[in-house]
């Protein structure tokens, strides 16, 4: 159903690695940071039809507060991991890690609870030519809500979101 997006992203990473093979004399391309960014523009794509890292200024505020959630996240799990081989560490960091952890899930559910906000606006405003536009994930959930609103609440919405 979605094979556009990805043909298109696959495409749009081709032309990345071309573009920063011809900055270095040597073609040297770090290809980690650009798979990472290349998968989690296909998931939100998929999710609520958005880039989050490309050079598009258009929506450069909402790209920073996902790049930061994302920076976030992987930041937290690195603490945990290294406190489950140093055990005292373990002890020291529980609270901060947890403080963290907690400021990160409001920020994740505010971050989520726009953009379904967001689809659903648009959802009432093509109320009637909608049809032909291939709808993203959180557009299948919110037409689930419709008809099932005790089953699809917002909250649902945003946890099926995240374990996408």
């Amino acid at each position: 159903m979605y094979s556009d997006i990805r043909s298109d992203e696959v495409r749009l990473l081709i032309h990345r690695v071309v573009k920063a093979s011809r900055v270095d004399e040597y073609g040297i391309v770090e290809m980690g940071s650009m798979f990472f960014e290349f998968t989690l523009n296909n998931m939100m794509r998929m999710i609520a039809r958005k880039r989050y890292y490309d050079d598009d200024e258009q929506n450069m505020e909402e790209a920073a507060r996902f790049q930061e959630m994302i920076k976030e996240t992987i930041e937290i799990t690195g603490w945990m991991n290294v406190a489950d081989f140093v055990p005292k560490l373990k002890w020291i960091m529980q609270n901060k890690v947890e403080r963290k952890m907690k400021a990160l899930k409001v920020k994740r559910d505010r971050f989520f609870q726009d953009l379904i906000e967001e689809r659903r606006k648009i959802m009432r405003d093509r109320s009637g030519g909608y049809e032909n536009e291939k709808k993203t994930l959180i557009d299948v959930l919110l037409s689930l809500q419709e008809s099932e609103p005790d089953y699809y609440t917002d909250e649902i919405i945003k946890g099926m979101i995240e374990v996408t």
